[in-house]
Parts: structure tokens; C-alpha cells; sequence
């Protein structure tokens, strides 16, 4: 057996037919393709199915689907880090360390979290353009260490959001415009203070290709503005002494971009 494309006239439409089974797949992996040439080559055949033209006897397009669902990896850059490093500096964990002659390490020093969060997106077409949709995603920002400036004991305050959209959207074409309420939950030191719920504001867009297709790519942006939420107080206890992180105001807005695959039903 071999790969093999056919173009077979159809009602004057040509369809695209892809023929292979595994065993060609095996012997064509074997034989010709190593090392990252198969990734290629399954890659393109991704791209064959996401692109071929609906069949002849399937002329409805998808693009008319209510539904929508999809999953995105996403980076998120902002949040609280600037903030909390700016608090703990103002409380006295502001120490400088020598690590060698010249070169000095100044706390607060902050880890970003360099996952990519899946994000879940869901879309109902009200009325043409009209639709509503949610989103929900989980992510860690990181954490910030700091260390009391003459002991030099250290503290370390990690944070991060766990965000549901809710969203009224207009589409036009391949592209959505979003506007909506999230509901957030803010984390910071989960283990020694609870976590707090806050409503943001979020703008939303995105653009899903190809247009008519069953399945699709997306590649979404969104700006989820949160504003203030205050963390702490923290207390460190080092024989006699006390050390006190205060309650401290820091803005956990964000924004976030993602690409991903999805399905119209």
C-alpha cells in the first residue's frame, strides 16, 4: 500500500481523498522518512486534513455550526510579581548577597512559572453575528523570594489565578470579538491564607481557521483586567525574633495569548 491523493470529479467539485492505512505508514517510516522527517510527515497530513475541502456529498459548511469548543495553550505574562517584589523590598527582605567579588544578588529575586497553561473555551452562536462563550484556565505566576536585609532569612511568596469568562461575542468572518465578567480566584501563600474571589473585566479575540472547516485552528488574546487584592500579612518567627511581611496591595491583572485546536458541532 502507498499514500496516494485522488481528485475525483463530483457534482463539478473536486474532492481530495487521502489513502493510506498502517502498514504503508510503518514501511514508509522505515524505509524513507528518520528522525524528524516523520514528525514532517505526519505534520503534513495534519495539514491535509485541516485544509481538504468538505466532501461532495457533505456540502453543508460548518461555518453555520452553533457550537464551538476548543483548547489553547497559553502564555500569561503580568501579574502580581512587580508588586510583591516592591512590597517585600518596602517590609526590610531587600538583602544583598555576595556570591563573589563584583557581582551581587539583590532581593527580592522573582522565578517566573514557565508553563503554558491549557485554557478551555466554549462558544454558542445566539443569532448571527451574536454569540456567548466561556473560558476558564488555571495559572502560576511564579514566586518571589525575599530576604530580610541583616539576617538575610528568607521568604517566599508564590501567587497565582485560577480565571472563569463569561462573554458576549460578535463574529465576523474568522474572527471574534469578546467583552465580559471574570470571576477570579486569587492565590498567594495558599497554604497560610485563604483565597480570594474577585469579578475583572475581560476583552477577548480570536481567529479560527479554516473558516468552514469541521476542525480548527485558533490563536486567542485576551486582557483579563482584575485590578488590586491584598495578600499577607506573612510572619516569619527565627529564635526571638519576628519578621512580618504586612498586608500589602498587588494587581494581579493580566493579559494572555494562546494557539490551539478546536471543533465546531
Amino acid at each position: 500500500s502507498s499514500l496516494s491523493v485522488t481528485h475525483v470529479p463530483l457534482g463539478g467539485t473536486p474532492s481530495v481523498y487521502l489513502c493510506f492505512d498502517t502498514a504503508s505508514e510503518l514501511t514508509l517510516r522505515k524505509t524513507f522518512l528518520g528522525g524528524n522527517m516523520y514528525y514532517a510527515y505526519l505534520f503534513f497530513l495534519s495539514i491535509l486534513i485541516f485544509t481538504n475541502p468538505v466532501r461532495a456529498q457533505e456540502k453543508e459548511s460548518h461555518s453555520s455550526q452553533k457550537v464551538r469548543l476548543s483548547v489553547t495553550w497559553t502564555a500569561v505574562p503580568g501579574g502580581p510579581s512587580y508588586d510583591v517584589a516592591q512590597a517585600l523590598r518596602a517590609a526590610g527582605f531587600d538583602y544583598v548577597e555576595e556570591i563573589a567579588e563584583f557581582y551581587p544578588r539583590i532581593y527580592p529575586q522573582t522565578t517566573a512559572d514557565t508553563h503554558f497553561p491549557k485554557t478551555f473555551n466554549f462558544r454558542y452562536l445566539l443569532r448571527a453575528p451574536f454569540g456567548i462563550g466561556f473560558s476558564f484556565y488555571h495559572k502560576n505566576f511564579g514566586e518571589t523570594e525575599g530576604r530580610q536585609s541583616v539576617t538575610g532569612y528568607p521568604l517566599v511568596i508564590d501567587y497565582g489565578v485560577t480565571c472563569l469568562n463569561s462573554l458576549f461575542y460578535v463574529r465576523y468572518e474568522v474572527l471574534e470579538f469578546g467583552i465580559g465578567v471574570s470571576r477570579n480566584i486569587l492565590r498567594a501563600n495558599e497554604y497560610e491564607m485563604p483565597d480570594k474571589v474577585k469579578y475583572g473585566l475581560v476583552l477577548d479575540a480570536s481567529l479560527t481557521i479554516p473558516r468552514d472547516r469541521l476542525f480548527f485552528f485558533e490563536l486567542k488574546w485576551h486582557y483579563n483586567k482584575i485590578g488590586n487584592s491584598t495578600i499577607g500579612p506573612f510572619v516569619r518567627n527565627v529564635g526571638l525574633e519576628e519578621f512580618v511581611f504586612p498586608e500589602s496591595m498587588v494587581n494581579y491583572s493580566h493579559a494572555a495569548i494562546g494557539l490551539g485546536l478546536g471543533i465546531r458541532l
